[in-house]
């Protein structure tokens, strides 16, 4: 059975972020929860933003990797403001965060009954209506169909949902310019990590692939541009395109370069892109021998010579734009490695990695990279 969706409002453009008065009245938002972080909320767009949102409650809390407990917080003002929808301007932080709030404003019990990866959990029903404003260009949950929290017990869990799918998503892509080249690198490796992880994974979906091919190909033609030239508009647009169809790829789900980010990051609360992005290569040499098919799909859609190695090129990206492929400078131990083998195997994206992995597949992959 193949699953699709179309069914997200996007406004796509430079300049339009003047468009979120109108996109919070046709979801019927008339008092919103404004979810962002205190960088964010300091910057003059989103100022001018809240600004222009007279009637806009403003959470500005969001910590670098959303947590439960921030949720609590917000959904705390939320119902003691009367607020009657949640619009989120940021990155995944603050995305992931006004989902969680979204959803505990009209479900009963806490996020843990609906993480996916514990037996048990009850299904997501309708959410408080939601408007998300995304201001990098990696993450994919603006599209995505996810959420992912830590829950006050450190663990990591996932929500998935139909249900979790905004109503509507803003893409600007001059709310981008200011990003610093790290950042900017960071979540552009991730958006690429979702286009290609969902590419390869073993859940059949051809419109879902055709739209991961082309954000791997915006993606990889204008990464570098964007990291060395901030202000080059058509690179920027480019990635965050490239970010809405990573988010649409991950409608596949994901593979085993997020099996092992999400324990680790959830551990060592490190950047995920630039986390993901480490491990990506070592992990896209083994998945290129197990769907060759696929693997030559993406090579020719990111343009990599025939003569280079897939993971190769991936590791050589990586290290030109700046960042690293080595796990030491996350901060892990070796002795840490075989720990987190093992949570990769069991975790949740192991399962729609080609073939599953095994803990010594997880092993070797990471020492690569140590």
């Amino acid at each position: 059975m193949i699953r699709f969706t179309l069914q997200t409002h996007v406004t796509f453009g430079q300049g339009a972020i003047a468009e979120a008065g109108a996109e919070l009245a046709r979801l019927g938002i008339a008092n919103p929860l404004l979810v962002t972080d205190p960088y964010l909320s300091r910057l003059p767009l989103v100022a001018g933003l809240i600004a222009a949102l007279p009637k806009a409650t403003v959470f500005a809390d969001t910590p670098e990797n959303p947590t439960e407990s921030a949720a609590e917080t917000a959904l705390a003002l939320y119902r003691a403001k009367g607020c009657d929808g949640v619009i989120a301007v940021g990155g995944g932080s603050p995305m992931d965060l006004g989902k969680a709030v979204a959803l505990l404003a009209t479900h009963e019990g806490g996020l843990a009954d609906y993480d996916l990866t514990q037996e048990g959990h009850q299904p997501v029903g309708p959410i408080a209506p939601l408007l998300v404003v995304p201001t990098t260009a990696g993450t994919g949950t603006e599209m995505g169909l996810g959420c992912v929290m830590i829950l006050k017990d450190g663990h990591k869990a996932i929500i998935d949902s139909f249900n979790l799918i905004p109503g509507g998503v803003i893409c600007d892509p001059d709310l981008t310019v200011g990003l610093p080249p790290r950042l900017t690198a960071a979540t552009g490796m991730d958006a690429l990590s979702h286009c290609i992880e969902g590419m390869f994974s073993n859940i059949d979906n051809p419109p879902a692939e055709a739209i991961a091919l082309d954000g791997a190909r915006r993606i990889c033609r204008s990464l570098e541009r964007a990291v060395a030239t901030p202000g080059d508009i058509e690179a920027r647009a480019d990635m965050m395109w490239g970010s809405l169809a990573g988010g649409y790829a991950m409608l596949m789900e994901l593979g085993a370069a997020h099996g092992i980010s999400v324990p680790v990051g959830a551990v060592h609360h490190v950047h995920h892109g630039a986390l993901t992005a480490a491990v990506l290569g070592r992990v896209v040499a083994v998945n290129a021998r197990l769907a060759p098919t696929k693997a030559a799909r993406l090579r020719e859609a990111m343009q990599v010579p025939a003569e280079q190695d897939l993971g190769d090129w991936i590791d050589a990206l990586c290290l030109r734009i700046g960042l690293t492929t080595s796990l030491r400078e996350f901060g892990l131990a070796e002795d840490e490695l075989p720990g987190f083998a093992k949570e990769a195997v069991e975790g949740f994206f192991n399962a729609t990695n080609p073939k599953p992995l095994t803990q010594d597949d997880y092993l070797s992959i990471m020492k690569a990279n140590w």
